[in-house]
């Protein structure tokens, strides 16, 4: 194996093992994150919601295949296309990853049900806000010099923390289920 790939292997294990100790503490780290704050916390987390929804980041994809179009912007529109390209897999992947860990909102106790319709042991938003992470910065990202490619990266990366957050902040999901999210939409845009 190569260094590269021993590496890469070694942060997935990693992570998965970050992501089964977030799962045994889910209850705990829910409780830190969710106790409540300022309202202005809660109009950011509904905000960061609604844009960051799979949706939403439907509608910017396809805002930028029009605009790259139309403004002769060749790098948006293959980002647009690469979003969607990845989108699907990344979506079909967390729709069966819901459906074989079916867990009920925090909100709504919590209770894991197996192989059920309607779960939610995986963030759909967390999905997309990665996927979006990493298709732009693959895409549009890559020719651009160093400092604009590290402002954007750091941007997109506050994005991705936000908008998972969000999540576990009005009761959608733990962390656990976001870290699903994020770790689904890694594999499919790097695949």
């Amino acid at each position: 194996m190569r260094p590269n790939r021993r590496a890469s292997a070694g942060a997935a294990c990693a992570y998965l093992v970050a992501t089964l100790l977030a799962f045994l503490a889910k209850r705990g780290l829910q409780a830190f994150v969710q106790h409540g704050g300022p309202p202005a916390f809660d109009t950011i987390a509904k905000l960061a919601d609604r844009l960051g929804s799979g949706m939403a980041t439907l509608g910017f994809g396809l805002a930028a295949l029009a605009l790259g179009r139309l403004a002769k912007k060749p790098a948006w529109a293959d980002t647009a296309l690469a979003l969607g390209g990845r989108g699907i897999p990344c979506w079909l992947v967390t729709i069966a990853g819901q459906f074989v860990l079916a867990e009920s909102r925090p909100r709504d106790g919590g209770a894991m049900h197996w192989f059920a319709l309607g779960g939610h042991g995986v963030s759909g938003h967390a999905a997309a806000a990665a996927l979006v992470f990493w298709t732009v910065r693959g895409t549009l990202l890559k020719d651009a010099a160093a400092p604009v490619r590290r402002a954007v990266t750091a941007a997109l990366l506050g994005w991705v923390l936000l908008v998972g957050w969000s999540r576990v902040y009005l009761g959608e999901h733990f962390v656990w289920n976001v870290m699903l999210g994020y770790w689904i939409a890694t594999v499919t845009a790097l695949a």
